[in-house]
């Protein structure tokens, strides 16, 4: 039953204003929605925003005055993109501020925000750590992570107190370094961090924790809705989340028919002018707790793999460029995480007259898919190695299995190529 309230004008509101983008044009939001909520309404996929980001635009909006195209993950080079209204950055900035209030209290007014996250050029990312941030009333800094010894200084040398936002392979190395240089971060004037990824566990949160002697709390974000604040935990060190921010957006836990238990995150804004995300799938599976309010994040109906702060699309393009530098199908790989935050891709090779060693081939497979793999390797946010013994390749009907994420809390999710559910 729909409610009659500002909830009710609030969501019809935002579904006529997407009734006058191309995209949505047809398919008539606003009856759907009278006669049976939100349900009735077909699911918008990140699929979309890569084929035809310009048709979400409403036709009232003059496109001169928009932001972007801003493109949101895509390290295969299959990038989401959005734009947004002057009106949007403003309402996004106060929206931040609300988020970072209520979920992650960690952070005052006063604070620095130091941002180290992977910052292509064009990025949503990176303009809502330069324009949106300020416009909340934070004081924010970009400091790229592909350049970790300058990133381990700068959180040293940081003349204001701060928060440190970031991913766990980036915290989990920065600490490596100023261990090894017998440097305590205790000596900065950083007092909390803020870790994104949908990987990591309770103990590699403590051991960031335990190393720079400060809170941390584990952030879910989506980039493509505006912003890291989606949910939060509900405690440091946890990996359970709660939404925030429920006046920018309605949340919504749908049940698959993919595994009982399992629910997708699917999200509606109420108050984007840009580009219109009306029941966006996020395609991220999660398992609700009996307080059905909690929930943890369990893996992902598409084959997406995050790892060492990247976003790959490990498919058949990833395989055949790998197979072509060994020389042979016959290789399987495992990615895993160790107690220190830390990926791993492992590669076992069947074939033992390789002329190509087999990590040589593995990375140099991945950075002729996007070379910011290759500098993230560099870096050390991840690392590879091989294995010896049987390659171990499951089939699955006719289909070859060569690479399973074990960091999945559930081996169940994984088939295909190891990310989607059974």
């Amino acid at each position: 039953m729909v409610s009659k309230g500002k909830e009710f004008n609030s969501i019809e509101h935002a579904l006529q204003c997407a009734e006058a983008a191309p995209f949505y044009a047809e398919r008539g939001l606003v009856e759907a929605f009278r006669s049976g909520g939100l349900s009735a309404i077909d699911l918008t996929h990140p699929d979309d925003l890569r084929q035809e980001p310009l048709a979400f635009l409403p036709a009232t909006i003059d496109s001169s005055m928009l932001y972007g195209p801003f493109t949101t993950s895509g390290t295969t080079g299959k990038a989401k993109a959005i734009y947004l209204s002057p009106r949007d950055t403003v309402e996004l900035g106060n929206r931040y501020f609300d988020g970072v209030g209520h979920g992650l209290p960690i952070i005052g007014p006063d604070d620095h925000y130091l941002v180290a996250m992977l910052d292509r050029p064009g990025s949503l990312g990176r303009y809502i750590a330069d324009v949106v941030m300020p416009k909340a009333g934070y004081t924010a800094e970009t400091c790229s992570p592909l350049d970790v010894e300058v990133l381990a200084e700068r959180i040293i040398d940081y003349p204001h107190p701060f928060v440190l936002r970031t991913g766990l392979p980036i915290a989990a190395r920065v600490l490596d370094i100023l261990t090894d240089r017998g440097i305590s971060p205790g000596i900065s004037r950083i007092h909390g961090i803020h870790l994104g990824g949908s990987v990591m566990a309770p103990s590699s949160l403590e051991r960031i924790r335990d190393g720079f002697g400060v809170p941390v709390h584990a952030v879910y974000g989506m980039t493509e809705i505006g912003g890291a604040f989606v949910a939060s935990a509900v405690k440091p060190c946890s990996r359970h989340y709660r939404f925030v921010r429920r006046d920018f957006m309605i949340q919504e836990l749908v049940p698959t028919n993919r595994r009982d238990g399992l629910h997708e995150v699917v999200l509606t804004l109420l108050r984007r002018e840009g580009t219109q995300l009306i029941r966006y799938a996020t395609r991220d599976l999660v398992r609700v707790m009996d307080d059905s309010r909690t929930f943890e994040i369990v893996g992902r109906f598409d084959d997406e793999v995050i790892f060492g702060h990247m976003n790959l699309l490990w498919n058949a393009e990833v395989e055949a460029a790998i197979e072509q530098r060994l020389g042979t199908g016959d290789f399987s790989v495992a990615l895993e995480q160790n107690n220190r935050g830390m990926d791993t891709l492992t590669i076992t090779v069947a074939n033992e007259s390789l002329t190509t060693d087999p990590v040589t081939g593995l990375v140099d497979a991945l950075v002729s898919i996007d070379p910011v793999i290759g500098r993230h390797y560099s870096a050390g946010y991840f690392q590879v190695r091989q294995q010896q013994g049987d390659a171990s390749i499951e089939r699955i009907g006719h289909k070859q299995i060569r690479f399973r994420d074990y960091r999945r809390q559930d081996d169940a999710l994984m088939n295909d190529y190891g990310s989607k559910p059974a």
